[in-house]
């Protein structure tokens, strides 16, 4: 894909790669958010591919298809890890932002929200899928993921389940964590098992969630 193609990175751009932004890699230096682009959106297409392992994903391959010399990806990437990582970070985006003053639906919504997007999207379902199933052969990364991407997005769900909680919103006799792996289930065994025709109806998974967790009298 050429660099010019950005319109197929579907979701990257709202995750901080934009068009003319520097973006710091690993080393502190400066990124093209153009070349960033083109070369997240075509590992994820390589990824996509029918029988596409990330073990076999190629860095070449990424240059041919994103139409950038090897040199510029190397230079961004020097591994595949380091590349892979960037993806990852990439296709899995923040919940929307909400005030801190919302209704209690439209911020479990937003959590529930933050995960779905990832099961609307095949490439970043493809992605997260094969992470789970070479997680062995890519320690590192699962690592990373799990540290940098996931572990500060349920701290913060945590905490916003728990401030509910002390507000009297919500039954406080739940532990947080638990009423986080409710919240979000659905979404994620969508991710890693569903498809363009089997999405999360977050309405009513919020309807139904808020309906249990209402205080006792």
């Amino acid at each position: 894909m050429p660099v010019e193609a950005e319109g197929e990175a579907t979701g990257i751009m709202a995750a901080g790669y934009r068009e003319g932004a520097a973006q710091p890699g690993a080393g502190g230096r400066p990124r093209q958010g153009r070349i960033d682009t083109a070369v997240i959106a075509a590992t994820l297409d390589l990824i996509g591919q029918d029988g596409a392992t990330l073990s076999g994903l190629s860095l070449v391959a990424v240059a041919q298809r994103a139409g950038v010399s090897r040199g510029s990806l190397y230079r961004r990437w020097p591994d595949k890890n380091s590349l892979l990582a960037d993806v990852l970070t990439a296709v899995t985006e923040p919940p929307p932002p909400v005030p801190p003053h919302a209704a209690l639906r439209e911020r479990l919504l937003a959590v529930a929200e933050g995960v779905a997007r990832r099961a609307r999207d095949p490439r970043s379902r493809r992605l997260l899928r094969l992470l789970a199933v070479e997680q062995s052969q890519f320690p590192a990364l699962a690592a990373r993921y799990e540290r940098d991407v996931l572990d500060p997005r349920r701290a913060s769900a945590v905490d916003l389940i728990t401030q509910a909680q002390r507000a009297g919103e919500i039954r406080s006799d739940v532990a947080p964590e638990v009423i986080l792996t409710a919240l979000t289930a659905p979404a994620l065994a969508l991710t890693y098992a569903g498809s363009d025709h089997n999405q999360p109806d977050l309405d009513a998974q919020i309807d139904l969630l808020i309906t249990g967790l209402r205080p006792t009298p």
